[in-house]
């Protein structure tokens, strides 16, 4: 896996506790592993150049229309990676507790400009590689994060204006100690984009999953066909 990859969550307990009752499973890889120490001016650069590209965007009505670092779900990952390189990635991939028609992927385009890190979902053995839902992910501790994220939630709602918005915090049923995503959602035609931040209890995850766990500021973009089997055939 790529060195600032997420954390492969293969443990089925640990997959269902990151999990939002509504909508469940764009936590499932915001764990980045990373040194402490980020340069404080390359998240800032990253973060003006997040909202810039945000703010060049023309109205989006479907998903599709929705781009993270030039990718939209609907796309395949061959234009954007060789099938070597994706392939390799395949052999790390993710899957969940109770079915593997879908997979996770870390991968990291050349240039890239906007974020530190990519996830894809793409089905199993789908030669073409469709994707059905693309994050972009920024290392960021949670008081900065929600600074960002009502700039950032301010030019999405600019690009979707008609979509359906729900705010709320995922607490994870309280069972991954006193960690919490701070979540916005914005459905639209066949998908719904996803802004949040997280604040992970990272003394109570070291200890009972031995693993570091940094916060993010994710973006995601996801289509309703990936998002209904999760919510009804992935833990099921």
């Amino acid at each position: 896996m790529l060195e600032h990859g997420p954390h492969n969550p293969r443990s089925s307990s640990l997959i269902k506790q990151v999990t939002n009752i509504n909508f469940n499973f764009h936590e499932i890889l915001i764990h980045i592993r990373h040194s402490e120490k980020v340069l404080n001016m390359r998240i800032f650069l990253s973060l003006i150049v997040l909202i810039i590209g945000l703010q060049s965007w023309t109205k989006a009505d479907d998903i599709r229309d929705f781009e993270i670092e030039g990718i939209s779900v609907g796309d395949s990952l061959l234009d954007f990676f060789d099938e070597n390189l994706i392939e390799n990635e395949i052999k790390e991939a993710a899957f969940y507790p109770n079915s593997k028609t879908f997979m996770i992927l870390s991968l990291i385009p050349e240039n890239m400009k906007q974020y530190e890190n990519l996830n894809f979902h793409i089905k199993k053995n789908d030669k073409k590689y469709v994707i059905y839902s693309v994050k972009g992910m920024i290392n960021l501790e949670p008081e900065e994060c929600l600074k960002i994220k009502k700039d950032v939630d301010a030019e999405i709602q600019k690009i979707v204006p008609n979509a359906e918005i729900r705010n709320h915090t995922n607490r994870y049923d309280n069972n991954l100690g006193e960690s919490k995503a701070y979540i916005s959602d914005y459905y639209i035609k066949d998908g719904v984009i996803r802004v949040f931040c997280t604040d992970w209890d990272k003394k109570f995850m070291e200890e009972k999953y031995n693993k570091i766990y940094t916060n993010t500021l994710s973006v995601n973009s996801t289509t309703d066909e990936l998002r209904f089997w999760i919510q009804n055939e992935a833990y099921k």
